[in-house]
């Protein structure tokens, strides 16, 4: 049983920093505020701290992904205008 309208907290370590997101759970609904956003979930058979968990890790690889990519990007726009 989830504990229902307390705001609570999760953490995760993601490259040698550690991130948070707070969230609540209404009704069958989890309210999750993770990198600014605020997000909902429906409460599964897990509990509502292992699927804010798993957002925030998500939302991380994401993030991660986007400045990877964006420093892929600048390189190959340089390299283009070299020729």
């Amino acid at each position: 049983m989830e504990r229902e309208s307390v705001v609570l907290e999760v953490e995760v370590q993601h490259e040698g920093s550690i991130y948070r997101a707070s969230y609540f759970v209404e009704g069958e609904t989890i309210h999750a505020n993770v990198g600014g956003r605020m997000l909902i979930a429906p409460l599964a058979m897990k509990p509502a701290a292992d699927t804010v968990k798993s957002l925030l890790s998500g939302h991380l690889l994401q993030q991660s992904r986007r400045i990877r990519h964006s420093g892929l990007w600048e390189r190959l726009k340089t390299r283009n205008v070299a020729h």
